[in-house]
């Protein structure tokens, strides 16, 4: 058996990987229970276009960073954006030949990651690099992210995250592949890294049934029906009218405030809007008000609450 630098010695070899099928073969078992079945539908598309072309363009790219779930607003979109197609998919031929070789697959998948790192989006990290790659090649090669690097280090499976991550990753997939053969049937790469990824949920969280394999969300509280949040927006607003304007909006406006208190959404106030009512007016003075205040505080640049409407963050009621 071939070994990288982060294959563990001989004598906690054994040990290491029987502790490793123990987890993973249970957890393939509930990822495929959990995951709705139609959510790989975008992955296996990308795939059957990837076969056909022999390469990846802007939209085959577009659509696993959608699969992903990972954010295109940042710099390198744009720049991928405007490269031209053919160059893109002159870059990607080199990188799926490459993951499609003969030779070994943690050789192959480094010359692949060696070679998609050429694109803007893929020099650092590897989560949306071994998705594109996973798609040239789904049978040899794995997903990676950060929810796979967490059940790694929780089986005390060492993957160090200097240059070369990416090919040591699947020679440790290799290694366990190669261990787990007696028990494990026809299991994949791919078949390991979704086991991987759900075991390495963070505490407090479950993936969500329909959403990414890859990513998944804190389950939230649902939010108050919308006449009770009307009604406790209004309710504020009234009582706290007169208060004086603070100096530093940012450390001490209420919308920033950290003290325990009902809280509300800004995208919920936008959906609270009736500017034909007394009532809707001072609900439409209070968005205005919240957005001075967030431009004050945190610039053009920074987090936008008419942006966040996941309802992630939460902004209390006593918008001035």
């Amino acid at each position: 058996m071939k070994k990288s630098a982060d294959t563990p010695d001989d004598e906690d070899f054994t040990v290491l990987y029987d502790r490793a099928w123990d987890t993973l073969i249970p957890a393939r078992a509930n990822y495929l229970a959990g995951v709705s079945p139609h959510y790989d539908e975008v992955f296996h598309d990308v795939v059957q276009r990837t076969e056909r072309a022999g390469s990846l363009g802007k939209t085959d790219i577009a659509a696993l960073v959608v699969w992903k779930r990972l954010s295109a607003q940042t710099r390198w979109g744009s720049a991928l954006m405007s490269l031209p197609e053919a160059q893109i998919r002159s870059v990607a031929e080199r990188a799926v030949t490459a993951v499609r070789d003969t030779v070994t697959r943690s050789e192959a998948a480094r010359t692949g990651r060696s070679i998609i790192w050429e694109l803007p989006g893929f020099r650092t990290g590897d989560a949306l690099a071994s998705a594109v790659l996973t798609a040239a090649a789904p049978q040899r090669m794995a997903v990676y992210d950060q929810r796979v690097q967490h059940t790694l280090d929780t089986l005390g499976l060492t993957l160090t995250p200097t240059p070369g991550r990416y090919g040591r990753y699947l020679q440790l997939l290799d290694d366990l592949l190669q261990h787990g053969a007696a028990h494990t049937g026809d299991w994949t790469a791919r078949d390991i890294d979704t086991a991987l990824y759900w075991t390495g949920s963070p505490p407090g969280t479950k993936p969500l049934t329909s959403t990414n394999p890859h990513r998944s969300f804190r389950c939230q509280t649902p939010s108050p029906a919308p006449h009770h949040r009307y009604q406790r927006t209004l309710n504020s607003l009234r009582s706290e009218a007169s208060a004086p304007p603070p100096e530093h909006p940012r450390d001490t406006h209420p919308l920033f405030s950290k003290t325990p208190t009902p809280q509300l959404t800004l995208h919920s106030l936008h959906q609270l809007r009736t500017p034909e009512s007394h009532e809707g007016l001072l609900v439409e003075f209070a968005i205005s008000q919240a957005e001075a205040s967030w431009r004050a505080g945190w610039g053009e640049g920074g987090w936008s609450p008419r942006r966040d409407c996941s309802c992630t963050r939460e902004l209390t009621p006593s918008l001035r």
